[in-house]
This record gives structure tokens, C-alpha cells and sequence, in this order.
């Protein structure tokens, strides 16, 4: 199967802030060690990596991981 990136790293940072906040409404119960993993994927822009595998890909979906 072949992955969708609806709208890039702000879409992304804009899904994170909403569902975070759902969860945890006072963030700074965090401790720092968290934030700072936080913000090192806040700017993370991660969007082109779809297109560099692209030819990893298959259209057919994963390839089956039984045994023979």
C-alpha cells in the first residue's frame, strides 16, 4: 500500500497541537526530558521521506511475512 502525506510537516504540527493538548490539557506536567523530544520532532520536517522511498513501495501492499 502506498502511504499518503496529506499536507506536510504543518499538518502534522497542526494534528500534534490539537491531539496533545486533548491529552494532556496542562503540558507542563511533562518532564523536560520529554519536551525535549518534543521539540526536537516539532522540527522534524520528515514530509519528503514518502517521496525518497517511493520506488521501496509496492502497489500491492506489504509482502507476506509467513513462514514456508
Amino acid at each position: 500500500m502506498l502511504p499518503c502525506n496529506p499536507g506536510g510537516h504543518a499538518a502534522f504540527q497542526d494534528t500534534f497541537v490539537s491531539q496533545f493538548l486533548k491529552f494532556y490539557p496542562d503540558p507542563f506536567v511533562l518532564p523536560k526530558s520529554t519536551w525535549d523530544y518534543i521539540v526536537q520532532f516539532w522540527y522534524l520536517d520528515l514530509s519528503k521521506t514518502d517521496s525518497v522511498m517511493q520506488d521501496c513501495y509496492s502497489v500491492f501492499g506489504p509482502e507476506s511475512h509467513r513462514e514456508c
